[in-house]
């Protein structure tokens, strides 16, 4: 920094211009069918510089039919009280993360030893990108409204369908120009679901017992069906997921394990070319021996709401699960360790004389002999212990399932009588107990008591911790 006679802090600015127009139009007949259109044209500079990459035209299509307002309709139907259904069709744009379309150049101090080498220079930080378009996304939603028993129990379903294409990312370039990193659409995917909600008053009486439930839930799924990248093997065993084409958009994959060495513990593995061996080339682009779990992301996701009520006190409690995701485990396997390091329970069942490969396949701890041993690869060749120790840490021992169920909240509360708190001069007043994050009800055994929604998310979260909370409401 001081070198290159570079400050310690800065601050920048970044500009853009961005126009948009709408028009919108609406109809309705007879109060039972409905029609909505949107059209928009919206433009940036942030785009390439043709009017067909920088401008883009979306619109979108909605209409419904209040079924329950035809004449056919049996209003006092003590089963369906109340019917809709809904359709939306249309094209949305994204600017997603693009950055500039016209070259960006910095100003800077050249590096030299002394001060009176240095001298002005100018930086190339993003080349011209004169072919970014916009992110775009054609969705159709079919929907219905229904309402059940007099209105006591209702049902709302959604159904989607998404094609998306001119996905924006980083892709590497053969690095003419000077830039080897480039932002360009790259990709495209389709992504699919369901989302109910089905809920009502179980009981409802007026001053006495009410009883409202609700439980929801959203099956989606997603798959890249074009991908102008080639993921290495190190991009797709990370905790946080990669693309890859014919896969989910935030596909776990794992180095396949092939057992323990039977004469010190080591591990080995399924390398990129098909072979057993100790070495994996992280950077290899031959990714085909690979095992792909699933999604970093759930596939289901939803909860379960209920509402107690009595005489002014109330009791709520809300429970939700995540169900068809995968997680990778904490990197904690190493050939050698320092008094610095917290061990995984785990330790207590590895390998630790021959034969023992038969029963469990958690490596051996060297000791200071074995930790600098060179290991045999397939070629003949030796490598270090330390590449396949850290290669375990990716493999597929090291997976565990993000399904769960969680106890997230309870709420009691006591509404006081009107007839005690008008005497000292209040509207109303209650007294509640909130606890959140009650209780982690089940959750995949190899997380070894880690949260699944928030395990390895990057280092910067922390598990959401257990709350109580006591309010006192008053109303002047």
């Amino acid at each position: 920094m001081i070198e290159g006679a570079q400050p310690y802090f800065g601050m920048g600015y970044g500009y853009d211009r961005f126009v948009a127009s709408m028009f919108r139009a609406a109809y309705s007949f007879k109060e039972r069918y409905t029609l909505n259109g949107t059209f928009r044209y919206d433009g940036s500079n942030l785009m390439g510089n043709s009017p067909v990459a920088r401008w883009l035209p979306t619109w979108n299509v909605s209409g419904a039919w209040d079924i329950d307002r035809e004449n056919f309709f049996n209003p006092d139907n003590k089963i369906l009280s109340s019917a809709r259904l809904r359709a939306t069709y249309g094209l949305v744009g994204s600017l997603g993360n693009a950055t500039n379309s016209s070259a960006v150049f910095y100003n800077q101090i050249t590096y030299r030893p002394y001060e009176n080498e240095k001298e002005a220079a100018i930086d190339i930080s993003s080349l011209e990108n004169s072919e970014l378009t916009w992110e775009k996304l054609y969705e159709l939603n079919i929907g219905t409204d229904l309402s059940f028993f007099n209105r006591r129990l209702d049902l709302t379903v959604d159904v989607y369908q998404r094609n998306i294409f001119d996905l924006i990312g980083s892709i590497r370039t053969s690095g003419i120009g000077g830039q080897f990193t480039k932002t360009a659409n790259y990709g495209e995917m389709k992504a699919h679901g369901i989302e109910v909600t089905l809920g009502g008053n179980v009981v409802r009486n007026e001053g006495g017992l009410n009883w409202r439930t609700q439980f929801n839930f959203g099956y989606n799924k997603n798959k890249i069906t074009k991908l102008e990248v080639d993921p290495n093997i190190w991009t797709l065993v990370r905790a946080e997921g990669a693309p890859m084409e014919g896969y989910s958009q935030r596909g776990l994959f794992s180095i396949k394990f092939d057992g323990l060495d039977p004469q010190y513990g080591y591990p080995t593995y399924i390398n990129e070319e098909g072979e057993k061996d100790t070495y994996i080339y992280l950077q290899s682009d031959k990714v085909d021996n690979l095992v792909y779990h699933g999604p970093t992301d759930p596939i289901l996701t939803g909860g379960f709401f209920n509402r107690v009520e009595y005489k002014g006190i109330s009791l709520s409690a809300l429970f939700t699960f995540a169900q068809g995701n995968y997680v990778r485990l904490q990197p904690t396997y190493a050939s050698s360790y320092n008094d610095m390091v917290s061990m995984s329970k785990d330790m207590v069942n590895r390998w630790i004389m021959p034969g023992d490969e038969t029963k469990t396949n958690i490596p051996a701890l060297l000791d200071n002999l074995t930790g600098d041993l060179r290991v045999m690869r397939a070629n003949g060749s030796t490598t270090s212990a330390i590449y396949p120790y850290n290669a375990y840490n990716y493999s597929t021992e090291r997976i565990a399932k993000g399904d769960f169920v969680r106890f997230k909240n309870i709420t009691v509360a006591y509404m006081l009588p009107q007839h005690l708190v008008s005497r000292v001069g209040l509207t109303n007043a209650q007294v509640a107990l909130v606890g959140n994050n009650i209780a982690l009800l089940y959750s995949d055994k190899r997380l070894n008591g880690a949260d699944p929604e928030f395990f390895n998310n990057g280092g910067v979260a922390m598990p959401i911790p257990r709350q109580y909370t006591f309010s006192l409401k008053l109303g002047l």
